[in-house]
């Protein structure tokens, strides 16, 4: 397989998103911790309200909905792994899915990252083992939702690339002090 600038850097962001084992908010900034999880709560907090009658298993998430935020240049990057997303067929529930992490996104980006309403925010809405679209935007504003599975990790990358970067492409994880523990 080809490797893109930004690949390594998001495989290692990804791979924290597989479980809440080692908390459930990642980031490569402190600030962008504080937005994962600013991110994760509202989606754990809102979905249930939403939704009635899924599934009781609780999977690798815990229930909860697992962010890893990427802080660049530009803007930030969130990678959200939604609980049972695999067991979420219909395209309006989807859509409603899609819609509760796009605003949480938002707003972190807005409230916790301080970022203009013209910064960039991308937010890709992955299951247990794959993603199922990604939506692109700004702050502020509608998104624009990409639904190829195949493209979909790819079109990710490019936020974990060094040259966006803040700073070295590193994986912050959660301190036990940190939020999300």
């Amino acid at each position: 397989m080809a490797t893109y600038p930004g690949f390594s850097a998001f495989e290692e962001a990804n791979d924290l998103v597989d479980s809440n084992k080692n908390g459930t908010a990642w980031g490569n900034t402190p600030e962008a911790i504080n937005a994962a999880d600013t991110c994760s709560k509202g989606c754990t907090r809102l979905a249930p309200l939403m939704f009635t009658g899924g599934s009781k298993m609780k999977g690798l998430s815990g229930g909860t909905f697992l962010v890893y935020c990427q802080l660049t240049k530009e803007g930030a990057a969130f990678l959200v792994h939604v609980p049972d997303l695999r067991h979420y067929k219909d395209a309006d529930t989807k859509q409603v899915l899609g819609d509760i992490v796009w605003m949480n996104a938002q707003l972190a980006a807005k409230e916790v990252l301080k970022l203009p309403d013209s910064a960039a925010i991308a937010v890709g809405l992955r299951g247990i083992a794959s993603y199922g679209s990604v939506w692109l935007g700004r702050v502020t504003g509608e998104p624009v939702k990409k639904d190829d599975e195949s493209g979909a990790k790819k079109r990710l990358y490019d936020w974990f690339d060094p040259a966006r970067a803040l700073q070295a492409p590193t994986t912050v994880p959660a301190s036990k002090d940190a939020p999300g523990k």
